[in-house]
């Protein structure tokens, strides 16, 4: 309903979408980054593809959503924090759940 009311209604609801593909795009290089990189899961990382070829694409990304509109800079602002609040109260209801089970307290095998 939003963008069919404006002129420019069109371009910003692609702004907006495109916002969001981005920042996703944003975190999945960090992730590989923090997966291989700092975690160093799977053995050794191999610095061109676990670090190199992340960084720079997360710079890329993070330069057009800095080109987009203050529009879908703000939406998706918004949704990054409503995303990180799913997280932080997922965590918490796992770290609740784990610590309140038939087993807490109890160290494996003992």
């Amino acid at each position: 309903m939003w963008a069919a009311r404006r002129d420019d209604g069109l371009e910003q609801l692609v702004s907006v979408v495109d916002i969001g593909a981005l920042v996703a795009f944003t975190l999945l290089h960090a992730s590989v980054v923090g997966w291989f990189v700092v975690r160093r899961a799977e053995g050794a990382p191999v610095w061109w593809r676990h670090l190199v070829i992340p960084v720079l694409g997360a710079a890329v990304t993070v330069a057009v959503i800095v080109e987009a509109s203050r529009t879908a800079q703000l939406v998706g602002a918004v949704w990054l924090v409503v995303g990180l609040g799913v997280l932080v109260a997922q965590r918490e209801r796992r770290a609740h759940d784990q610590g309140s089970g038939p087993d807490a307290g109890v160290s494996p095998g003992g």
